[in-house]
């Protein structure tokens, strides 16, 4: 069946700096886009202006239009037009073109993104990290066999490759963490505070990573940083880093996208500024975890572990071949950025559960989920609705690790992000452009002695609490 329908992408750009979530005008600056919609606004009428915008409104509301009949859509666009005057229906129609223009220009930007090439700095040094929770299993004993068959540190063609256990007390004892969560400790008000005999195991733990791989934020830092975690939600495998713009990052997770056909490959993208940026893979200069679920903790799934020795393999040789010199060609990139996460119901007097994952979403992560969509399930067998304003692409569900930090699932939204060509600078040459990732660490090194007093303030309050 025939289904009519106009596109409409234009969402507004009111993200933290240095983030491009918009991707219908990702290729204007921010100040740009609320000039130009406010010039359309100025140069209207109250009255042209409601029709104006009741242009948009049409735009916005097609995917809901999509289910009707073609006789019934016509009649109410036609309707639309009726109510207009002459006048007023050219600047409805107005509100339709910029929809149109802005398409186009995003269509515009993302095909010169992908023609546009990058030259960055090699990557000589690279980490590979395990058991930085240590009852995520597969982490750990990838770490333990690459330690057992090779040196701490591999030198290897283009590349030296260090394996680090990451919290070896936790592992021991096979829990997620002995005193303190590790990967939550990297910010650089916890990497800044001082030492005491007091201090959680863990804090001074990520301490000495950040000497080893960092400092977090210098030009010694490790040149790119993998962290290993298993889920066990029904993830495959996922990329989890707090940049959609590292070059890098980014076309190593589509390296592996065409590599691993046996799994799905996904990234997810955490808004997070440098500074308050808490897991161990931001220490170097670039950085992601690499999350594969599902498995219990605690315990080896063959299958698990094969995808994730699988996916490390190819992760180094695209830095030996990126290090050797092979151009990389850009493209889109599909990126999931996180955008807020649920509680599980709970008793308002004892703060206990009182509902689960319903079981149409369980298992399903990274499938739509509508409003009005079973979310939850009460003990006593009702169901709970999904009402949020928007769809949205749900991840982490039911994660285990999680229900003491009061996550039920988490929800992001899906965009395509189109990457540049990318090659490693030539003996001689200077990179001619640096990524998204280091631009937004710059101005955030900028701004580090303003911050200096409320990380001060940061760790006083930190070691209060502990």
């Amino acid at each position: 069946m025939y289904k009519w329908s106009i596109s409409w992408p234009y969402t507004f750009p009111l993200t933290r700096k240095g983030s491009q979530v918009n991707t219908s005008l990702a290729g204007w600056s921010p100040a740009l886009q609320c000039t130009h919609f406010t010039g359309w606004l100025v140069s209207c009428s109250a009255v042209y202006t409601l029709h104006w915008l009741a242009g948009l409104l049409l735009c916005s509301v097609h995917t809901s239009l999509a289910g009707w009949s073609p006789a019934l859509q016509c009649k109410h666009f036609t309707g639309w037009l009726v109510s207009c005057s002459a006048v007023n229906t050219l600047y409805w129609l107005a509100g339709l073109l910029l929809c149109s223009k802005h398409t186009l220009l995003a269509a515009l930007c993302s095909e010169e993104m992908d023609k546009r090439e990058v030259v960055l700095p090699a990557l000589p040094r690279v980490a590979v990290c395990g058991g930085t929770h240590g009852n995520e299993l597969s982490g750990v004993y990838l770490v333990r066999e690459r330690l057992k068959s090779k040196r701490v540190v591999e030198e290897e063609e283009h590349v030296s490759v260090v394996t680090v256990m990451s919290n070896p007390r936790a592992v021991q004892h096979c829990r997620r963490y002995t005193e303190a969560d590790l990967n939550r400790c990297f910010t650089r008000a916890t990497l800044s505070c001082p030492v005491t005999d007091k201090t959680p195991y863990e804090i001074v733990r990520s301490q000495e990573l950040n000497s080893l791989l960092g400092p977090k934020g210098s030009q010694e830092a490790t040149d790119l940083v993998c962290d290993l975690h298993n889920t066990t939600a029904n993830m495959g495998l996922c990329f989890i880093a707090y940049s959609d713009r590292d070059w890098i990052s980014l076309h190593i997770y589509r390296y592996l996208q065409r590599k691993m056909a046996n799994i799905p490959v996904r990234f997810l993208h955490f808004d997070v500024p440098l500074n308050e940026a808490y897991s161990l893979d931001s220490v170097g200069k670039h950085g992601f975890a690499i999350e594969i679920g599902p498995q219990a903790h605690g315990i080896i799934r063959s299958s698990i572990l094969s995808a994730m020795q699988e996916g490390v393999q190819h992760m180094l040789d695209w830095v030996r071949l990126f290090n050797s010199g092979t151009q990389f060609e850009g493209g889109q990139v599909e990126v999931y950025t996180m955008v807020k996460n649920l509680d599980y119901p709970r008793d308002p007097e004892t703060c206990g559960l009182t509902a689960a994952i319903h079981p149409e979403l369980q298992d399903r992560d990274f499938c739509l989920l509508r409003p009005n969509d079973p979310l939850f399930q009460t003990f006593s067998g009702e169901t709970l609705k999904y009402k949020g304003a928007e769809p949205l692409y749900p991840f982490f569900v039911n994660e285990c690790a999680y229900y003491e930090k009061g996550i039920a699932l988490s929800l992001a939204r899906r965009r395509s992000v189109g990457i540049p060509s990318v090659r490693s600078e030539r003996e001689g040459e200077q990179g001619t452009f640096k990524s998204g990732a280091e631009e937004t660490e710059e101005d955030e090194m900028e701004e580090t002695e303003e911050e200096g007093s409320a990380i001060e303030t940061e760790c006083e309050m930190q070691r209060c609490s502990l």
